[in-house]
């Protein structure tokens, strides 16, 4: 019979342990953010698009390169929970250039969302970390991505403009907007009581279009 219970425990708050008088039970007397602190200095918005990037692309095999790029991300966003040696986070130097040499041989294989998400996230951290070498390894794979399907990449002040907190720039703000300042600017349209005449207007071409 599992000793699995439902039933609250008074030593449990919102899924952490708090400081308890059970002494077998471990206790975080201090739960810290799973997020490394360089993350809290750049906007929300940001913070969303490199953190919904972790999880890597969906459909792959194990060995996948993307999933090895994936978790060399997860290191410079992520406190490591597990410990060193997690295969969750962990990574050697010559793995990683290994691996994104295999996923720009391969790039046509994964799903273009994918991609962009990827790119983004990077993009992040490679103008935002506080770190110099690692800035420059991910500006590198973000320029090199976008260069490889074809785009022009950012500049740092575009992404800071674009991922503000409080605009919205998504396809459905942007056309929002639009309709509104085209509403707005109709107020001010002289109006009339006279329905203007519709003229038809005059062919283009009037002759015959057989050869």
């Amino acid at each position: 019979m599992s000793d699995f219970s439902l039933e609250e425990d008074e030593n449990v708050e919102n899924g952490r342990l708090i400081e308890g008088e059970d002494e077998d039970k471990p206790k975080n007397k201090k739960c810290k953010s799973v997020v490394k602190p360089w993350l809290s200095k750049i906007s929300m918005m940001m913070q969303t698009v490199v953190l919904t990037m972790l999880r890597g692309c969906d459909g792959t095999k194990k060995g996948d390169p993307s999933k090895y790029i994936v978790r060399a991300l997860r290191q410079v966003i992520l406190e490591n929970a597990g410990g060193n040696g997690s295969s969750y986070m962990d990574l050697g130097n010559q793995i990683l250039i290994d691996a994104c040499k295999a996923f720009f041989e391969d790039i046509d294989s994964y799903p273009m969302h994918f991609i962009i998400h990827f790119a983004h996230a990077t993009e992040i951290v490679g103008y935002k970390h506080p770190d110099e070498k690692v800035r420059e390894f991910w500006k590198g794979f973000y320029f090199d991505l976008y260069h490889t399907i074809h785009l022009n990449p950012e500049k740092e002040q575009q992404m800071d403009k674009r991922l503000i907190d409080g605009r919205d720039e998504t396809v459905h703000g942007n056309l929002y907007n639009l309709i509104k300042d085209w509403k707005d600017s109709l107020k001010d349209f002289p109006k009339s009581s006279k329905t203007p005449e519709l003229k038809t207007p005059e062919p283009i071409y009037s002759g015959s279009y057989d050869s």
